[in-house]
């Protein structure tokens, strides 16, 4: 049984911490990714030695359509959200993994590129953008 990632982006209204629905992102099963954003699928054998950031829960308010699809799952865990900022942080970690030559499965995340691209956009016209996440079995 595999794990596999559901992910989507929000960015929130600092006068109140709603937040509104952006898209949902895909992002390719890597258990090494996984590793690094929230500790999941963190095993000895794959040498990551310290995940970049453990998983810290839902934020008190998501959008709706984040609320609607959390309803609906029974096997989700290690829910979690990361900034733009925490984002280039894992994919700086992750890439300096493939640079030590170190095996990471499928290479640099191209998804993962591609949601830090957003982000910045998001977040040059002045919006907060984040992603939410959470994983299942």
């Amino acid at each position: 049984m595999g794990c596999d990632i559901h992910a989507f982006l929000e960015v929130v209204n600092p006068t109140d911490n709603s937040a509104n629905f952006i898209s949902k992102i895909e992002i390719e099963r890597s258990y090494c990714l996984f590793a690094f954003m929230a500790n999941v699928r963190n095993i000895p054998e794959r040498g990551l030695k310290f995940p970049v950031f453990e998983p810290k829960g839902m934020p008190v308010k998501v959008s709706k359509e984040v609320q609607d699809k959390l309803e609906g799952e029974f096997d989700d865990h290690s829910h979690s959200w990361l900034s733009l900022e925490e984002i280039e942080e894992v994919q700086r970690r992750y890439q300096s993994h493939i640079d030590l030559g170190e095996q990471i499965p499928n290479g640099p995340s191209p998804s993962l590129a591609e949601l830090i691209t957003k982000m910045r956009f998001l977040k040059n016209e002045g919006r907060e953008p984040r992603l939410i996440f959470y994983f299942d079995n």
